[in-house]
């Protein structure tokens, strides 16, 4: 089943972050703290020929990530497809137990039609936000660390203070941009994988 939806990223390269939230919740469209903040970990799968980085680095329109998921140290909870077609995404859950076995392993593992190997982790902290009248959700995701797969060597992401994402069903396209106008701030590409190879210098 598809749920595709728009995804519009904010970087954020200098700001205080109480201030940051304080102009979120202030938000004329009423945005208000979904439910309280955690600690997201991904480990992000990639082919011997880092398919999925290029495709990115690229421009392709159509893209493909696969992620392991967890939430405040816990265990690995679900394996993730994240597609992407230019701002639009779209999510599907598969069984993350071959794909655990891969990163603690690290052999390869079959996702979808592709031999895929543990390539990166990131964490990062993440808020939640969104404005029930409009069907409109907002994370913000700060304290940004990257390690090479299965080695926990954290490094911190100095260089951006907070990552905005500004999430929207595709028929609220009109809403949505209503919403973003009203933000002091510019939209930009930013995905966390391609950063933290690149952060990492592992391509």
């Amino acid at each position: 089943m598809s749920d595709w939806r728009f995804e519009k990223k904010i970087p954020l390269g200098s700001g205080d972050l109480q201030q940051i939230e304080n102009i979120l919740l202030a938000h004329p469209m009423g945005l208000v703290t979904a439910y309280p903040a955690r600690r997201v970990h991904n480990a992000y799968f990639d082919s011997p020929d880092l398919a999925c980085f290029h495709a990115h680095t690229a421009g392709h329109e159509a893209r493909v990530k696969w992620r392991l998921r967890s939430y405040d140290g816990g265990a690995w909870k679900q394996l993730e497809e994240k597609r992407k077609l230019g701002d639009h995404g779209d999510k599907r859950f598969y069984d993350p137990a071959a794909a655990i076995a891969s990163l603690r392993e690290g052999h390869g593992v079959l996702l979808g039609e592709c031999l895929m190997y543990p390539v990166l982790e990131n964490r990062y902290e993440r808020r939640y936000y969104h404005a029930p009248a409009w069907g409109l959700r907002v994370t913000l995701d700060t304290r940004i660390e990257f390690s090479p797969a299965g080695r926990n060597l954290w490094r911190q992401d100095f260089d951006y203070v907070a990552v905005l994402e500004i999430k929207y069903k595709l028929e609220a396209a009109k809403l949505g941009d209503e919403f973003i106008r009203c933000l002091p701030w510019r939209l930009g590409r930013f995905s966390k994988y391609v950063r933290g190879l690149q952060l990492l210098e592992t391509v």
